[in-house]
């Protein structure tokens, strides 16, 4: 999201629920796919990014789509539009479902919504949903993704002796964090911590993963590992 070009940020921010959803959660994702296609049709140069999370209470799937239509149909038009599409999808009655499409035209909080976007999944262990969102598999993607105005963030060139090195020093601190979480698990039992650490530690598995396995592709996850690259690449390069 931080590659889209600055003058043209997301338009449209639109939040779509589930009023009686499947514990299936291949419904869940055949449903964002039916929408993308009507989506994309009625507006070929649109773009968004999407994500499905579960509502913090319940666990029931909620669709959040951020973008731009590049359209300048009302807003009013436009919900009334995609309400429709919605309950035709899911196959419910609009008028007896209170706001199941809710779309906010974005102004500037561009920033505010990406951290949004991008936020920490809700713990669903203690909801009807928790088997469903283990077999969800990939949570979010983009719709559209020729016609994002991706510009470039920095362009850096990085030397093979520099990039061994980020990669040495990435490598040592996860396992560091790995084994850190690991110590503070090892003293706790069943509450939100407990939940929250064992996620945690989870990600930061499959982030080490990638790093053993992606060869030359530099990824971070988060500020901190961004800081520690930035670093080694003043040091080396």
């Amino acid at each position: 999201m931080n590659e889209v070009k600055a003058n043209r940020r997301p338009t449209h921010y639109i939040v779509l629920t589930f009023p009686q959803p499947s514990l299936n959660a291949k419904d869940w994702k055949r449903m964002v796919s039916n929408l993308r296609r009507r989506v994309v049709e009625g507006f070929p140069q649109c773009w968004f990014f999407w994500r499905l999370m579960p509502e913090k209470q319940r666990g029931n799937p909620v669709l959040h789509l951020l973008g731009r239509l590049e359209d300048d149909m009302d807003v009013n038009d436009v919900q009334e539009m995609m309400t429709g599409w919605w309950a035709n999808l899911l196959g419910f009655d609009p008028a007896l479902v209170h706001r199941p499409v809710d779309i906010q035209l974005v102004t500037g909080t561009h920033e505010r919504l990406f951290i949004k976007l991008a936020s920490e999944e809700p713990t669903t262990r203690h909801t009807a949903y928790h088997g469903a969102w283990m077999k969800l598999g990939r949570r979010w993607d983009v719709w559209n993704r020729k016609c994002i105005p991706f510009d470039i963030v920095a362009d850096v060139k990085v030397k093979h002796q520099c990039h061994e090195e980020i990669m040495r020093v990435l490598i040592d601190r996860v396992y560091r964090d790995i084994a850190e979480i690991e110590e503070r698990l090892a003293n706790l039992t069943g509450n939100t911590d407990y939940d929250r650490l064992s996620k945690s530690l989870l990600v930061k598995r499959q982030f080490l993963e990638k790093l053993q396995f992606r060869g030359d592709i530099l990824i971070f996850p988060g500020d901190d590992y961004m800081d520690l690259a930035r670093e080694t690449l003043r040091d080396l390069c």
